[in-house]
């Protein structure tokens, strides 16, 4: 949650994951934002649904890459 909170709000955008951690809803400001956002990450190689799931298989490295994914989707959100 606090990583991809941290982007949002470094993109100015009012977005993260809702609920208890580490499983969240994604949440988006608007429907088109989110959809956006999921098509980016996407075409990054990274999976969202509307709830996360991280598991203990997903180690360090890909935690840091899936927020790199989701830093460009979110730069790409933040410049519609």
């Amino acid at each position: 949650h606090q990583g991809v909170a941290s982007l949002c709000d470094q993109h100015g955008i009012e977005g993260g994951f809702a609920g208890l951690a580490p499983v969240g809803m994604l949440q988006m400001p608007t429907p088109e934002g989110r959809l956006q956002f999921e098509g980016e990450c996407l075409l990054g190689g990274v999976i969202t649904y509307s709830v996360c799931y991280p598991s203990y298989s997903h180690s360090p490295a890909d935690i840091d890459q899936a927020l790199g994914v989701m830093d460009q989707a979110l730069a790409q959100v933040a410049a519609a």
